[in-house]
């Protein structure tokens, strides 16, 4: 069986760490570390283990407690269902019994009010989407099984994950950008973190949803943040 799903984050701070390692090989100093979404927990682990290897840290549509909020209780208990059928039965029993093939859209978007795109990138954004499911048509079932075993693993890596009591430890100038019209990380949530951080900076994006990297005026604040603190 997999193991606790706490494991999988560590692997990604692993991850994050050999990117560090590999950025000391080629002396690449004064960096700027993004953490967006589910990649925020990550950057927030790495900041509070590196503070010194990076200028600035950016924090975007994302929140120290991804899973742990009310907004998410029936998507949390669904994902303990899956992560534990994954567990007793294995991935390919889990694909069979949950008919994944059939599903159209995440469980973890259903019932969830659809995010605003920005009006700049919608047409790539659809075009992207379509070619997408046309690659995802051409895998086979054991290449959909593994795909999908990965995908439940790195949600289930954020189950009771909260890192709020330990925001007030990062040292790093932080810039917290958010959307107020976030559906899948409520923007309150982004407020919550800025708060918990020392002197960091929140911004947000008036009309945003999730993909707040699609939005000029987010592009535009955060290279803002980058470009001061390099003076």
């Amino acid at each position: 069986p997999p193991p606790p799903p706490l494991f999988f984050f560590k692997q990604k701070t692993a991850d994050a760490i050999g990117v560090r390692l590999v950025g000391s090989e080629m002396c690449i100093r004064d960096s700027f570390l993004i953490g967006s979404s589910a990649g925020g927990p990550v950057a927030i682990e790495y900041s509070l283990r590196y503070p010194d290897s990076l200028s600035g840290l950016i924090l975007a549509n994302t929140s120290a407690r991804i899973w742990s909020h009310d907004g998410r209780a029936k998507h949390v208990e669904e994902l303990r269902r899956r992560f534990a059928l994954l567990q007793s039965l294995g991935p390919k029993k889990t694909y069979d019994l949950l008919n994944i093939d059939s599903e159209t859209r995440p469980f973890y978007l259903l019932d969830q009010i659809p995010n605003p795109p920005s009006t700049d990138v919608a047409g790539h954004l659809m075009e992207r989407q379509a070619r997408i499911r046309a690659l995802k048509n051409l895998l086979t079932k054991e290449e959909r099984i593994r795909y999908y075993n990965g995908e439940l693993l790195n949600l289930a890596s954020y189950l009771d994950l909260d890192m709020t009591d330990l925001l007030k430890n990062i040292k790093v100038p932080t810039l917290v950008i958010h959307g107020d019209a976030d559906t899948q990380v409520p923007y309150d949530l982004g407020v919550e973190m800025a708060r918990h951080i020392n002197g960091s900076l929140l911004h947000t994006v008036a009309g945003a949803g999730h993909s707040i990297m699609q939005w000029e005026a987010a592009a535009e604040q955060i290279k803002t943040f980058c470009d001061e603190l390099n003076c």
